[in-house]
């Protein structure tokens, strides 16, 4: 069955049409996307945001590794702080209000948050991976109370469901002994657990990331190497590999219940895309491990294999409003952001695509507003909301 939108605009101008097809499979809907309902042109954001947070010279909006966001239903902000694993809160105005938390094991402190949401009215709720831990903290009146998450694995959050179930996943190892040499998939375990009672369940288990494995057991990057990307909605979450654009929403006990697809195809690998990857990895282990580093891993990234696709998609996120947002491949720009956004409706269709400015990374909307940290040209990153100018 086919579905189309058509809309007319200021003195009857013909809209762009959004065009669809909608199909049931195996008792899953399939939604094949053909033309974006906003138009083909990507949504820009206004060039001046609505608050600038990161003028102070020291203090709460003085910001070094901004990790998550949120725009709360009263427009104020919450950002993480990741070199001091603070929790920050700001006005709608961009007014510092409180910061939770800090650096530290005890109550109410963390070493890695993975995970930030809203919940029950004024509170939060933020997952620890390191102490592998819930933290429900009240807005309101300050309380706050852990919950012990599964104690195996390396699990990380990633999304809060409606019914206060905390979805997590094994983000992978890079050192894995006994398993075969070679080029493979490896797959994770996706677990609930209950914010209230910690209780938890494996309700699916899907594949995770590409990796090369060498016959000692540790393991190379790709280029490409292609990954999962992910995101919660109240009533399930987004499951998709980079390597297709095939994305499933799975319900809160895992079950598929839709597929959405777009009609592109991935871009090849060529060999000056390869050389480009290899520069710019060498240029990152050097930053973080010295030129030593760097030089000693050369000649296994040149070894290769390489792969003969670029990943569709690197990036994702639920906004407040139900709307899927993945952001497109950056491959082989080794840590660069997307500068275009495809957004999807709860219903899987595609509504249009979205233009990032340089260097913003967008951390959740709400409506027409979104939140973001951008970096100066020095490196220096500010928290801005801007107004994206969707067609009416």
């Amino acid at each position: 069955a086919a579905a189309l939108i058509a809309a007319c605009g200021p003195g009857d101008a013909p809209r762009p049409i959004g065009q669809w097809l909608e199909a049931d499979s195996a008792g899953a809907v399939l939604v094949t996307n053909l033309t974006p309902f906003w138009g083909e042109a990507p949504v820009p954001l206004d060039s001046v945001p609505l608050v600038r947070l990161g003028r102070e010279a020291a203090g709460p909006e003085q910001f070094t590794f901004v990790g998550l966001g949120l725009l709360l239903a009263d427009d104020r902000i919450v950002v993480t702080e990741l070199a001091t694993s603070e929790v920050r809160v700001f006005s709608p105005t961009g007014v510092h209000e409180r910061t939770l938390g800090r650096r530290g094991d005890g109550p109410g402190e963390w070493q890695s948050i993975s995970a930030l949401a809203p919940w029950a009215g004024d509170s939060l709720v933020t997952h620890d991976q390191r102490l592998r831990r819930i933290t429900v903290h009240s807005l309101g009146s300050g309380a706050s109370r852990q919950v012990a998450t599964p104690s195996t694995g390396n699990l990380a959050a990633f999304g809060l469901l409606a019914d206060g179930g905390l979805l997590l996943y094994d983000p992978g190892r890079g050192y894995r002994p006994g398993a075969p040499p070679g080029v493979q998939w490896d797959t994770t375990d996706i677990v609930r657990v209950d914010i209230t009672t910690g209780e938890s369940a494996v309700i699916a288990r899907l594949p995770s990331r590409e990796q090369r494995i060498l016959p000692d057991g540790n393991t190379v990057p790709l280029g490409p190497a292609h990954r999962a990307v992910f995101a919660v909605d109240s009533f399930g979450f987004w499951w998709g590999t980079t390597d297709r654009y095939d994305v499933q929403f799975r319900d809160a006990r895992g079950n598929l219940r839709r597929v959405v697809r777009r009609t592109v195809d991935a871009d090849p690998v060529t060999p000056a895309l390869t050389q480009r990857w290899i520069q710019r990895t060498l240029d990152e282990v050097a930053r973080f491990n010295g030129p030593e580093a760097a030089a000693a891993q050369r000649a296994e990234l040149e070894a290769g294999p390489f792969g003969t696709r670029v990943p569709l998609f690197e990036h994702a996120f639920v906004d407040r409003n139900a709307r899927l947002w993945l952001g497109a491949g950056v491959w082989p720009d080794v840590g660069a952001t997307p500068a275009r956004w495809s957004v999807f409706d709860n219903r899987g269709v595609w509504l249009g695509d979205v233009a990032m400015p340089p260097r913003f990374r967008p951390l959740d909307v709400r409506g027409d507003r979104v939140l973001g940290v951008i970096t100066d040209e020095d490196g220096v990153p500010f928290v801005e909301v801007r107004r994206m100018r969707v067609p009416e």
